[in-house]
């Protein structure tokens, strides 16, 4: 079975981000449009999110992780499942929301979507010392 997880890893961290960047931008400007093209870009990235941690999960299947990657390995996993959860928390809140940013807890709200994009281009820098580093993957 090929490899499919580095074809999908860059989808929810660009999407992700433009999420947060509509949602601070529909505040801003004061423009519902814009928080809904967040909302969607939340949705999309989640969605990623689940296609490209599964597609790891398969990928762990079929590469050789030397013994000098596998904390990294390990690391790059764990946080991965971590940052899905949190994003996957802020969807449903979202949806309890009707969609919509949360009234009152806007700044609680973006503390954690911050949080949740740091993570993630942490889970990433992590996944891209694998494969440069340690040339997990590379054959």
């Amino acid at each position: 079975m090929p490899n499919w997880h580095p074809l999908f890893v860059h989808f929810p961290l660009a999407i992700l981000t433009l999420s947060a960047i509509f949602d601070f931008g529909g505040i801003l400007f004061k423009r519902d449009d814009l928080n809904r093209f967040g909302w969607w870009c939340l949705l999309a990235g989640v969605t990623g999110l689940f296609v490209t941690v599964t597609t790891g999960l398969f990928a762990e299947g079929t590469v050789k992780i030397s013994a000098a990657a596998q904390s990294t390995f390990e690391f790059h996993e764990t946080l991965a499942f971590v940052v899905t959860a949190g994003f996957c928390s802020l969807l449903l809140w979202r949806v309890a929301g009707k969609t919509n940013l949360p009234a009152r807890l806007k700044i609680a709200y973006f503390a954690l979507l911050t949080i949740g994009l740091v993570l993630m281009w942490v889970v990433a820098w992590f996944g891209g010392e694998l494969v440069y580093k340690y040339g997990v993957g590379v054959k």
